[in-house]
This record gives structure tokens, C-alpha cells and sequence, in this order.
């Protein structure tokens, strides 16, 4: 059981780095799972929540299941659970669900499924909202009336699962 120090500052946060050497305790097509921790004053502080994060050693390089990985994150997709914990996909549950059907949604719904779907970064995501609110074109090809409020309740939602989790994110590497 290592520990790796991971450091970030002003420029870079929430972008978190760290040197993982891994020599022989991970052979090559075996698996690790790890879990962020913050310390304090030199005591644990708060365990991340949620499944273990998991990754696997494959000729050289270390992967999930979206591909290479950034320390923590994987690369080209990501989150933050808003208290510096970058979200990952965790492994089960997730990735075996079928995509929604958009049968029976009105506009605005289904732009919204459409963006989670594409945009797998919670950046990419959290843009996605931002821009339904301050651009008037983007909120109008998206059928975003913020006037409406079953919308309002849609996006207060989205981002309650984006925040929790239950909408995997990841890290896109920006």
C-alpha cells in the first residue's frame, strides 16, 4: 500500500500531479485500485466517497476502461465532486447502463442528454450549462427557455448528478 504526494497550484488547480512509480508491484496487464485521501495538519482529513478507482497496466502504459491515463484522471474525459475530488467513472455499474432512450423528451431534454453524451468532460459539461445561460443562440438550439421550469429543474438535477457522481465525469485534459 503506497502513498503518492500529489501537488497543484494557483495555475494549475484543479489540475493535480504526482510521480507513481509503479516498478514490479503492478505487473504488466495486472490492475491497481487506489483512492484520493486529503491530509491536514498531518491527519487524514476526508476519504474520496465512492467505489475504489481502478486501473490497469497494459503494455507500458496505464489505462481504464476510457483509455490512457493522467494520474487520477483519465484523458480526455472528468470531473470534481466540487471539494477538489476528481470524479471517474467507477468501475461497474456505470458503464453497463444502456443509453436513455429520448422518446417522449421535449427539445431542451434531449440537447441535454445529447451534450452529457458527447461531452464526457464535467468542463465540457459545465460549459454546455453555462452557454444555455449566457448565450441566447446555443440556449435557443438547445430549446433552453429559462422561463420554463420544468428546464430549471432539468439542469438543477443534471448538475446534482454531475456533482454526487452519478454522472461520471472525466477529465478532458485542459
Amino acid at each position: 500500500d503506497g502513498v503518492v504526494m500529489l501537488g497543484t497550484d494557483a495555475q494549475r488547480f484543479p489540475v493535480w500531479s504526482g510521480v507513481v512509480e509503479l516498478g514490479d508491484e503492478v505487473p504488466k496487464g495486472g490492475q491497481m485500485e487506489f483512492k484520493f485521501v486529503v491530509v491536514k495538519n498531518s491527519k487524514v482529513f476526508k476519504w474520496e466517497p465512492g467505489h475504489n478507482r481502478v486501473v490497469s497496466w497494459i503494455d507500458g502504459k496505464v489505462e481504464n476502461e476510457d483509455g490512457p491515463y493522467v494520474f487520477g484522471r483519465s484523458k480526455g474525459s472528468g470531473g470534481n465532486d466540487g471539494q477538489g475530488y476528481p470524479k471517474e467513472s467507477h468501475r461497474g455499474h456505470h458503464e453497463d447502463l444502456p443509453l436513455p432512450s429520448l422518446d417522449g423528451l421535449d427539445t431542451f431534454a434531449k440537447a441535454l442528454v445529447s451534450s452529457s453524451q458527447e461531452n464526457r468532460s464535467w468542463r465540457k459539461r459545465l460549459g454546455f450549462i453555462r452557454n444555455i445561460f449566457t448565450d441566447p443562440e446555443e440556449a435557443r438550439e438547445a430549446g433552453f427557455e429559462p422561463s420554463n421550469q420544468d428546464h430549471l429543474v432539468y439542469v438543477v438535477v443534471y448538475l446534482t448528478f454531475l456533482k454526487s457522481g452519478q454522472i461520471p465525469c472525466h477529465e478532458d485534459g485542459s
